[in-house]
């Protein structure tokens, strides 16, 4: 996930796999984590863009992926762009 973390806050972020609409259930894995790096900007730019790495996803046809931000303060819980590679076996 490639998110921004700005020097007025510590936003919150959570990802998780959800199963199909059918499905609807939760599935492994769930990250949590603060953004509470100091980084010299108040805005989002290439200055407070940062990257969350979550290895070894295992996503099945169907399945969401969800990723949530909480902000705080004047971070606003930028979210820039969420990249999912396939691994060959």
């Amino acid at each position: 996930m490639q998110y921004f973390d700005v020097s007025v806050g510590a936003a919150r972020y959570s990802v998780r796999v959800l199963g199909s609409e059918e499905d609807a259930g939760a599935k492994r894995p769930q990250a949590e984590w603060i953004a509470n790096d100091r980084f010299p900007t108040r805005k989002l730019d290439g200055g407070s863009s940062t990257r969350f790495v979550l290895p070894n996803v295992q996503l099945q046809p169907g399945d969401r992926l969800v990723v949530e931000g909480t902000p705080d303060a004047e971070e606003t819980a930028g979210l820039d762009y969420v990249e999912v590679r396939r691994v060959r076996q």
